[in-house]
């Protein structure tokens, strides 16, 4: 435990609240907006009364700060840009508000010219639904097309059809709650959207907090930065479970650093059960023999799958291992998805492989090569145990996520994000490492605004700079952080 001290300068207790502001509001805003189904007006009057009242509270009580964020904080410039930066990311919130609870307000969108009638979330649903009513098959994605002759039952379903559940089933678990709890999309979405907000601030502080004394002030001002990045709007307005999933497999982690090791590995589990690919975490633990995480990430895992056995069913775990499964490893299961038009927006090494002609089997080949890479790259940072920091584990998480088949570029961006921050923050004194870290980040901002713009080859030039960027950023954290202490310790003379 390091030694605090409270804080007393002008508005620094606000600046250091405003993150757990932010969040309250969002759960309450939620609630309101799903329980009262308030009109658009008094969404935002109470909106903007839940943030004021939350806000005052924060100036009032003494807040308790380490020693970092308190000697950060006494130079007036940082602590009026942590202030600036608390201030956009309510005012964000609150825009976010108003759109997920009233999606046909374009405007109040993270980017109002883009197009607003795609929901991730709806694909979770719909096959909650699916596999409630017996419908069809759980893994046909002709029951998800908007053409689909299966009608939902779930009101505003109809508008967000398109996307197939393609995850594993225990992932249905809480979508399986939601419906039995109500019937409407839109009130399902607002609840989610309040809950991973919190989640995903929650996360982003701790690990900020997680972070060495002197990088950890920097990392906690710049965790409003990152919720106001387009990556991560995109992420909470799409209802997209990826961001929360890996936050999910951080706050595991910190959890394990504590040795809690119950704890972590039941976050450990959820998380994979989200989306397969945090199970790169059981190389990083297996270098670094955490028997006991993996042991309780292993036996959460298991209780995970009997719940969703007694929810869900068997017949749907067997159609995942046996028929889609092997569909989703090889990228058949996204093969609608691949054209000219899709490779743009997509991070995935082996998607482009696949779309630039060279075939499914060349893309499998591509997809093994870079999964072994990670592998290997995960058990030498695990072997590192002398860096064995937030910034290695978000690192692992983001390459390991480029590994599906498809992995678009609008939600994969948001990761890459929160790693730079934690990158910037690590690297506050050196001024090359800040204007690298400016630059990355602003052209993750910029590069949806590109749309459209005459000259361009469509969006093609944009991701691929997207997909390079991310590619390079994580690649670059990893050998700086780990591998090279790793071969320094065991060639030391």
């Amino acid at each position: 435990m390091y030694d605090q001290r409270e804080m007393r300068l002008p508005g620094v207790r606000w600046a250091l609240c405003a993150p757990l502001c932010m969040s309250a509001a969002v759960l309450v805003a939620a609630s309101l907006m799903a329980v009262l189904k308030l009109s658009l007006t008094s969404q935002i009057v109470a909106l903007v009364l839940v943030a004021a009242g939350v806000g005052g509270v924060c100036a009032v009580v003494p807040v308790r700060v380490s020693p970092s964020i308190a000697s950060l904080l006494q130079h007036r410039g940082l602590r009026l840009l942590a202030i600036v930066l608390a201030v956009l990311a309510l005012g964000h919130t609150l825009r976010q508000a108003v759109f997920v609870a009233n999606p046909q307000i374009h405007a109040a969108s993270a980017l109002p010219s883009d197009s607003t009638s795609h929901l991730c979330l709806a694909a979770y649903v719909r096959g909650a639904e699916i596999n409630r009513d017996g419908l069809a098959p759980l893994y046909d994605t002709a029951a998800y097309e908007k053409s689909t002759t299966v009608a939902s039952s779930i009101e505003g379903m109809a508008d967000y059809l398109g996307d197939p559940f393609v995850y594993p089933p225990q992932a249905l678990l809480l979508p399986r709650l939601g419906i039995a709890l109500t019937d409407n999309l839109t009130t399902i979405r607002i609840v989610w959207w309040g809950l991973s907000a919190l989640l995903f601030g929650a996360v982003a502080l701790l690990v900020a907090r997680g972070m060495s004394e002197e990088s950890r002030a920097i990392a906690w001002m710049l965790v409003p930065l990152v919720w106001i990045s387009l990556p991560v709007a995109y992420n909470m307005e799409y209802g997209q479970v990826q961001l929360l999933s890996i936050a999910t497999a951080m706050a595991a982690m910190l959890a394990f650093r504590r040795n809690h090791d119950a704890l972590g590995g039941a976050l450990l589990a959820v998380a994979i059960g989200w989306k397969i690919f945090p199970g790169i975490l059981f190389v990083y633990l297996l270098a670094q023999e955490r028997w006991r995480a993996i042991a309780s990430t292993l036996v959460w895992s298991l209780v995970l799958a009997i719940a969703g056995i007694l929810v869900v069913g068997p017949s749907a775990f067997s159609e995942f291992f046996f028929e889609h499964l092997p569909r989703l490893l090889s990228g058949e299961a996204f093969d609608r998805f691949y054209s000219w038009q899709d490779v743009t927006t997509q991070f995935s090494l082996a998607g482009h492989s696949h779309v630039f002609g060279l075939g499914l089997a060349t893309s499998r080949v591509v997809g093994a090569v870079y999964t072994l890479g990670i592998v290997v790259l995960a058990f030498l940072l695990g072997r590192s145990r002398t860096r064995d920091t937030p910034l290695v584990w978000l690192a692992i998480l983001n390459l390991a996520a480029m590994q599906s088949p498809f992995a678009p570029a609008s939600y994969l961006a948001a990761s890459v994000v929160w790693l730079l921050s934690l990158w910037v923050a690590e690297h506050w004194g050196s001024t090359r490492m800040l204007v690298l870290g400016g630059l990355a980040w602003l052209c993750i901002q910029t590069a949806p605004f590109l749309d459209g713009i005459p000259g361009l080859w469509s969006l093609t030039a944009v991701h691929q700079v997207w997909a390079l960027l991310a590619t390079l950023v994580a690649i670059v954290v990893c050998v700086h952080s780990g591998v090279a202490a790793s071969f320094a310790r065991r060639y030391k003379t």
